[in-house]
């Protein structure tokens, strides 16, 4: 969602409108993706006896996790990212004397309560702070500067070159396009014969599948032999 609002911001739109624009257009699949990942683990919910009061705890923490990361990822994100979306070289917006203000009283109120509950701990967030934002500016920013400049497109280019080599095939002949045709063809109507055939087992008993299981069988080791084939010829060539 972050990714994709940034790539609306790079095409000119607002900072609040790609961050509506951009969770819009994947926010169906990203609830589909949570939805089912969720769906898996809600059976384990009812597991019956001793064992299942202790295992239901492990999807119990997953289902909770997974819609609370959809909330966030829905509703927290846009928001944070419409207030704080920046893009290289763009100026960082000036906040209000009074927002700065308020901002500076807050942490100092919240720095006072953390140092009289517990001083160790404000000691460390107060030298780790200075400590990794130092580090985030001198070192772990160039470095990933650099990498999105230099070494990022070479690796590309070299994915590409790779993939261009790997997916060459040579159709100028219709004997490699029909012969990769049937395979595939033959791979497909098999499996769905040795599907059906098991629908008929079931029903019919498993006399009658076998109307359906040995021809999906061989037909499944066609298109097996036949991937093959193009698989060695295309690593031979």
């Amino acid at each position: 969602i972050v990714e994709n609002i940034y790539l609306f911001r790079e095409e000119g739109y607002s900072r609040f409108e790609a961050a509506r624009q951009g969770t819009a257009e994947v926010a169906g699949a990203v609830i589909a993706s949570t939805a089912t990942t969720v769906a898996v683990f809600v059976p384990m919910l009812f597991w019956p006896g001793i064992i299942g009061e202790f295992m239901s705890w492990m999807p119990l923490t997953l289902i909770v996790t997974l819609i609370c990361s959809l909330f966030v990822a829905i509703i927290i994100n846009p928001g944070s990212t419409g207030i704080f979306v920046r893009l290289g070289g763009e100026e960082k917006p000036q906040r209000p004397v009074t927002a700065r203000r308020v901002s500076f009283a807050v942490i100092l109120a919240l720095g006072i309560m953390l140092g009289v509950a517990n001083w160790k701990t404000l000691l460390v967030i107060a030298v780790a702070t200075p400590t990794i934002m130092l580090l985030h500016k001198h070192v772990l920013k160039p470095v990933g500067d650099n990498f999105v400049r230099t070494s990022l497109p070479r690796l590309v280019n070299r994915y590409r070159t790779f993939l261009t080599w790997m997916l060459h095939r040579d159709y100028t002949g219709n004997r490699a396009m029909l012969r990769n045709t049937t395979a595939l063809a033959s791979m497909t109507i098999g499996f769905t014969l040795l599907i059906l055939s098991l629908v008929v087992s079931g029903a019919l008993g498993q006399a009658a599948s076998m109307v359906l299981l040995v021809p999906g069988g061989l037909l499944r080791a066609l298109g097996v032999l036949g991937i093959l084939t193009h698989t060695l010829e295309a690593t031979l060539l």
